[in-house]
């Protein structure tokens, strides 16, 4: 069992939260790689033998792993909509009032909001993108418009 999974019911949302930030940064880093790696697939000089060779141990892995925070990202973004509709393994929506619940659905779409945007930017890289490519998805990535909605800032508390 995980530290998410064993999470009293009222630490679990925002230990998603934590989760989903994590998920974020290592996001970033990972477009900065992948930006890193297609400019050096395309610099000058370059055979074609050495521009496949850093595509396939360069590249792939990075597209791989930027897959893999994706796939956390809407899963962080299902549990938090599942707890707050009472769905989810912790969610207790009797015990909730009104505004409580209002928030947690508000944080739920937010992060939802931000799974979407990720794989928009992540299911367009591609072998065939450029380091340019890259670091406009780094741009955007880094822009956190949803998991800097005032939204997370009173989960906080």
């Amino acid at each position: 069992m995980d530290a998410v999974s064993s999470a009293p019911p009222q630490r679990h949302g925002a230990m998603q939260l934590d989760e989903a930030k994590r998920n974020d940064a290592r996001g970033i880093t990972l477009l900065e790689e992948l930006a890193a790696a297609l400019q050096r697939r395309d610099s000058p000089g370059l055979t074609e033998e050495d521009r496949h060779r850093v595509a396939v141990e360069d590249v792939e892995p990075v597209l791989v792993l930027l897959q893999e925070v994706l796939h956390a990202s809407t899963s962080a973004a299902v549990a938090l909509h599942q707890d707050a509709t009472g769905h989810g393994p912790h969610s207790h929506p009797v015990e909730a009032d009104m505004e409580d619940l209002w928030q947690k659905l508000r944080i739920a779409d937010c992060a939802e909001q931000d799974a979407q945007l990720k794989a928009e930017l992540v299911n367009g890289l591609t072998h065939a993108s450029d380091a340019e490519e890259a670091t406009a998805a780094r741009v955007l990535w880094g822009a956190q418009p949803w998991l800097s909605h005032p939204a997370f800032k009173t989960e906080q508390k």
